[in-house]
């Protein structure tokens, strides 16, 4: 009697792990449903937070070689913001400067003594796009000169530039073969005459 018991003691207790075991195992067609359209409902996965921070008197430096020349681009702004985001996979990094002035040398002469060609933008606000590798500005004042020695000036020159004038955007990037600019809508002034 006892050991007819214990047989079916253990054959009931086999049956209900047997039992337990496969509905945990198992996933039931309605449970599948109900978890797909609870899916459906759950809200996007949600990005983090832009993140800031913010800087006083910003300078940039950029230095690159064309030929044989080692040119230097000089990014200077009172206040910058650099910006944080992401999006999908992606980080986005940006500095958004206020106001800002860039001075670029385009090239370096050596006849007879140092001088060189330089560009200037001088803008209410500009962004450093890290990710992209550029700078951008919109309705920019562009002044070119030429100015003696090799190296940028400390401050703006006070010499009356070749020309001037203004555009509505101007952008450089920085590619694998040196920078690339660009200026759209530019309207170019001569020693300051009407616009050309």
């Amino acid at each position: 009697m006892l050991k007819k018991t214990y047989l079916l003691t253990l054959l009931l207790f086999a049956f209900t792990a047997g039992y337990v075991f496969y509905y945990l195992c198992y996933t039931l067609p309605k449970d599948l449903k109900k978890y797909e359209e609870a899916l459906k409902k759950a809200p996007e996965k949600t990005l983090p937070a832009p993140s800031s921070q913010q800087a006083l008197h910003v300078r940039k430096e950029i230095w690159h070689t064309q030929g044989h020349q080692r040119l230097h681009y000089l990014i200077e702004s009172d206040t910058s913001t650099f910006w944080i985001t992401s999006s999908s996979k992606k980080l986005h990094v940006q500095e958004v400067m206020t106001p800002v002035v860039c001075m670029i040398q385009e090239r370096l002469n050596d006849n007879p003594s140092p001088t060189q060609e330089l560009k200037i933008l001088q803008a209410a606000q500009g962004i450093y796009d890290f990710t992209k590798r550029s700078f951008s500005t919109q309705d920019v004042q562009l002044s070119f000169y030429t100015l003696p020695g090799s190296q940028l000036p400390d401050t703006l020159p006070i010499e009356p530039a070749h020309f001037q004038g203004s555009a509505h955007n101007a952008c450089f990037t920085l590619t694998s073969q040196g920078p690339s600019f660009h200026a759209e809508k530019f309207k170019a002034y001569l020693s300051h005459l009407d616009p050309l």
